[in-house]
């Protein structure tokens, strides 16, 4: 491992690599006044066959977790993370202080690269998920204002839902006929639809979040911005792009679920719900429902307005 930059704060994992660099010396005298500063650290494996020993002042102490320093005329050792105070006092103190402030600003840099590396793809996925939302919000909307009124019906689509949408119904022992009501009858499936996680997260609105903050939000993302902020700032504005990717993920789950479940093969199939889990009295509005949400569908593509009968018809 090289530090092509001359400040870079390294993490060795093994004895080979601090030993392999030019200016390493497994022996090395030193005194505080010779001491430049912490070139990285190391943490070894826990099985103490694979730990250092100490290259400073003939101490030899066998270590786990150690450093890496640097005399001022280039030389470099490894030390245990004991060591430096004992030999140093003071004057390593400062010099641990300024390494871990050394460690913090490297991680913020590398923290806001990767979050701009990171904006350009997440504004993308914003960009082509925006138009398939404003699609889907209006089919879907249509489809729940259509059967959300049907109480029974609704209800079952949630439970089915919930079971990968698996409609499961309860017939008497012995082939006999189904039951509504459930019981201790033989519980089979009798039919199945897809996107039921659209059922049961409605993520309609979440092409409005996306266009009115998430994008703004990324927009203003800039390193000049970042570097200003404070730490907790920072932190606040990591923990934000994890919620706004989070936003983006739950929109892009939702799209794909409605995708699977409007389409006319797909409602078809909730008819299991009618003939298996409702009553005959309330069945058959839902029953009428889906044959005209499939019928608009066959003919004119996926209904993005509710679909209504005329009540003599049920």
């Amino acid at each position: 491992m090289n530090d092509s930059q001359p400040d870079a704060v390294l993490l060795f994992t093994s004895i080979e690599e601090f030993e392999a660099r030019s200016n390493f010396h497994a022996e090395l005298q030193l005194t505080a006044d010779e001491l430049d500063r912490i070139v990285g650290k190391y943490e070894l494996l826990a099985n103490r066959g694979s730990w250092a020993l100490c290259g400073l002042n003939n101490c030899h102490r066998e270590h786990r977790f150690g450093y890496l320093i640097r005399a001022k005329d280039g030389r470099e050792t490894n030390i245990g993370h004991e060591c430096g105070k004992r030999e140093f006092d003071v004057e390593f103190e400062e010099v641990e202080a300024r390494y871990r402030r050394a460690v913090d600003a490297q991680a913020r840099q590398r923290a806001i690269k990767t979050l701009l590396d990171e904006r350009d793809l997440l504004v993308s996925r914003c960009q082509q998920i925006l138009p398939v939302m404003e699609k889907q919000k209006a089919q879907y909307s249509a489809f729940r204002t259509t059967f959300q009124p049907l109480k029974s019906f609704w209800t079952n689509l949630q439970k089915c839902s919930k079971l990968g949408g698996a409609v499961r119904a309860a017939r008497q022992q012995g082939g006999g006929a189904w039951n509504p009501s459930g019981g201790k009858e033989e519980v089979v499936t009798v039919g199945r639809f897809a996107g039921g996680g659209a059922i049961l997260e409605d993520g309609s609105g979440l092409g409005g979040v996306i266009e009115s903050k998430v994008l703004p939000w990324l927009h203003a993302l800039s390193a000049e911005q970042l570097a200003k902020v404070d730490d907790a700032a920072m932190a606040a504005t990591l923990r934000e792009a994890a919620a706004w990717r989070g936003t983006l993920d739950r929109a892009e789950t939702f799209a794909a679920q409605c995708a699977a479940l409007l389409t006319s093969q797909n409602v078809a199939a909730m008819q299991a719900i009618c003939d298996h889990l409702m009553r005959t009295s309330e069945s058959e509005h839902a029953r009428a429902l889906l044959e005209k949400w499939v019928a608009e569908s066959q003919a004119n593509g996926v209904p993005q307005k509710p679909v209504r009968i005329h009540r003599e018809r049920w």
